[in-house]
């Protein structure tokens, strides 16, 4: 007997449920809240910033599961249970989520929530062998299941997703069933010319000289006593496009100029042959117009890279393409910029910012609108600014502060198009409305 208990003692010892060893499960939950917070923590992260918070937290709910089966001191029969049901738990959830919330969703979002859902009843129970792993399933059904129940709507300028619950309708769903039960209009026959390129009132993309900048137009200040008037809103299809209400040129050479991630191009608008070229490679995306002031160009990038100005000039048939300054107090991204009276006003980052055109030096940064647009008013110094949310707001063009005049809510949802002002309307869209306001004019 004696024997015969020496021999079964170490396989009672094996069967016994040990207390886990929580703390490395512990350490990376904490670290998945960290790398998901740290592109939150910076004005502009970088891109590799973006893809740790990302990415990073997905690479450590792989290693809860390397702890689950290797560090955790649990039985292996609990080991192989507990990894099995998680990933069928994963699977199975991964298969029923909306469409929307598929590729680079499960990796952001169902991997790291499913996998600390599973680990933190694990942490707290690591002493209670009988229902530490029923509650850590339990758990990770909701974690992992939870992201079933919803649907993505794309994410803001910060990159902030926009879910809603997998059964409402989202925008555009709405507006094709509008259009089912609308009454077509009948066609109207006019004998008024056709708008040609030349006699459109707005003709190209920010405008008749693409800068973002009108001239004609002075608006009152006063917001409260003379509010915008809404002409209509409607419904409307996705979109990110503007409205189109019905040759940079150097040293007196015509040309298209170009921006591309390896710099810039001016090529010959006829043959497209290379004019000239200026190496300026980035890193990441670029989205922006490059911006002509006389015989200067305001390179933009994304990413937190910032601003150049260059300078290009022709001696002889020579060029010559200087880089005057590079700036990090401009940091547009897709949000464009413009020019007044030697100072640039756009966004840095999601602020709105004004810096000094000849230094590149930030004068002030104030306006928290999200990542919009800004139309430059010329003949009265105003800026119409469509903020994220779609609000329109009115600002001084003023390069010692910020000074807003007024603002309002126009329409609703994200907002990233530009607007429109013609005459005293401006049209202002993004991917669920469109509407018109009269505004009050001097």
């Amino acid at each position: 007997m004696a024997a015969s208990e020496q021999v079964n003692r170490p396989l009672a010892k094996c069967l016994v449920h040990r207390t886990l060893r929580w703390w490395p499960a512990a350490f990376l939950v904490v670290a998945m809240v960290l790398l998901r917070k740290l592109p939150d923590t910076m004005e502009a992260p970088s891109l590799p910033v973006f893809m740790l918070g990302f990415m990073g937290p997905a690479g450590l709910g792989l290693l809860i599961m390397l702890w689950w089966l290797f560090a955790s001191r649990a039985h292996w029969k609990e080991k192989l249970i507990g990894f099995v049901a998680v990933a069928i738990i994963g699977f199975v959830a991964i298969s029923l989520c909306h469409f929307t919330m598929q590729g680079m969703s499960v990796v952001i979002f169902l991997i790291p929530f499913g996998t600390a859902a599973f680990a933190i009843p694990l942490i707290l129970f690591a002493n209670r062998p009988s229902i530490r792993l029923p509650v850590a399933l339990i758990s990770a059904v909701i974690g992992f299941g939870y992201w079933d129940l919803l649907q993505s709507g794309g994410v803001s300028g910060k990159f902030v997703a926009d879910f809603s619950w997998r059964w409402e309708s989202t925008a555009e769903e709405k507006y094709l069933k509008s259009l089912a039960n609308e009454v077509p209009a009948k066609p109207v026959e006019t004998n008024v010319a056709p708008i040609t390129l030349a006699t459109a009132v707005w003709p190209n993309f920010r405008g008749s000289s693409r800068d973002g900048k009108l001239v004609g137009v002075s608006l009152i200040e006063d917001w409260i006593a003379s509010p915008p008037k809404l002409i209509w809103k409607t419904p409307i299809g996705p979109g990110w496009s503007s409205f189109s209400v019905a040759g940079d040129r150097f040293d007196s050479v015509s040309g298209v100029l170009m921006e591309t991630n390896a710099g810039l191009q001016f090529v010959n608008a006829i043959d497209g042959k290379k004019i000239w070229q200026f190496d300026s490679p980035s890193k990441n995306y670029r989205t922006l117009q490059p911006l002509v002031l006389g015989n200067s160009v305001l390179l933009a990038n994304s990413m937190g890279e910032g601003t150049k100005r260059l300078s290009v000039s022709l001696n002889g048939d020579q060029w010559s393409i200087k880089e005057e300054w590079a700036s990090r107090d401009m940091k547009p991204d897709f949000n464009d910029f413009v020019e007044h009276k030697g100072s640039l006003y756009g966004f840095d980052g999601n602020i709105f910012s004004c810096i000094d055109l000849a230094t590149g030096k930030r004068q002030w940064k104030k306006g928290r609108y999200g990542n919009g647009q800004v139309l430059m008013l010329c003949d009265a110094g105003q800026m119409l600014v469509t903020s994220e949310t779609g609000e329109l707001v009115l600002l001084r063009a003023d390069s010692t502060s910020m000074k807003e005049l007024g603002k309002f809510q126009a329409i609703e949802g994200k907002t990233w198009n530009h607007s429109v002002v013609v005459g005293n309307r401006v049209y202002i869209r993004n991917a669920e409305q469109a509407a018109c306001y009269e505004l009050p004019t001097q």
